[in-house]
């Protein structure tokens, strides 16, 4: 795959750059992204929001994973929260989560330190 766990971003990656790892491996790997929170959404949904409440509707809520990765062969949809290694799922973050869990989605939260295994889960390995 080419891709290690801190390449090209230092010994502590931020969320940001996580994301950027985890959805290059996904790609790679032979998986669609069909939903990524970019860096600033939230940030400018909550500006939209205060100019205009109806906008909110629009958006998903604040505590909604940060990807939903498909992939055909075989059929899988992965609904992944991303944190930078210090991070934590916050107590919104895990009610969304849970609830999805219940439903019987596959539901991850990786971490930088979650390499190997997120690299597994993509690979499709058992």
């Amino acid at each position: 795959m080419g891709l290690a766990p801190t390449e090209g971003h230092g010994l502590r990656p931020t969320e940001a750059q996580w994301r950027r790892t985890v959805v290059e491996a996904a790609q790679h790997l032979g998986w669609s992204v069909l939903f990524e929170v970019p860096d600033n959404l939230y940030r400018l949904a909550a500006d939209a929001v205060r100019r205009n409440p109806r906008r909110g509707r629009l958006l998903p809520p604040a505590s909604w994973p940060d990807l939903v990765l498909c992939h055909d062969s075989p059929p899988r949809i992965l609904f992944v929260e991303l944190k930078a290694d210090r991070g934590r799922v916050r107590p919104d973050q895990r009610v969304t989560l849970a609830r999805l869990e219940a439903a019987g989605l596959d539901v991850r939260v990786w971490m930088p330190k979650d390499f190997e295994r997120m690299r597994a889960a993509l690979s499709l390995e058992p």
